[in-house]
């Protein structure tokens, strides 16, 4: 993936913000690389899912702006909580929308959490990130 230019970095919530705030905004959107992986085939999905001991699978999309909002708080959960944790995004607006159907994903926000290949628990639509982190703790604490 390449790097994003920041002066084209433009969401609509912006319009309403003096320019100093945007740049602040900005700063703080793009202050550090992003660790989440971007799943768009079932096949991705799949060889994920089976390589990995512990994976967080968040199903959203662009203009879901809870999922939006999640994303970077799931990333941070996982990275400061749970090192081991994969972390992925599946976009079901718009590249992966075939296989959010196929996995039965009709709403959204939608988190998944697989481990040794197995679903352990599922969370949708309302939720909180600290709902996602307790249910973590015990099988992450049984990771090797």
């Amino acid at each position: 993936m390449g790097e994003v230019n920041v002066d084209v970095f433009h969401p609509p919530f912006v319009d309403f913000l003096p320019a100093d705030r945007v740049t602040l905004v900005r700063q703080q959107f793009f202050r550090h690389k992003t660790r989440v992986k971007n799943v768009c085939s079932e096949e991705a999905l799949s060889e994920l899912l089976q390589s990995r001991p512990a994976v967080l699978l968040l199903f959203g999309g662009p203009h879901c702006g809870v999922c939006q909002a999640m994303k970077p708080q799931l990333e941070k959960l996982a990275s400061e909580e749970f090192p081991k944790l994969v972390t992925a995004y599946i976009d079901c607006q718009e590249a992966a929308g075939p296989l959010c159907a196929a996995r039965g994903i009709f709403s959204l926000p939608v988190v998944q959490l697989w481990f040794g290949g197995q679903r352990f628990a599922e969370f949708a639509r309302v939720f909180s990130i600290g709902d996602v982190g307790a249910a973590l703790e015990r099988p992450y604490g049984l990771l090797e």
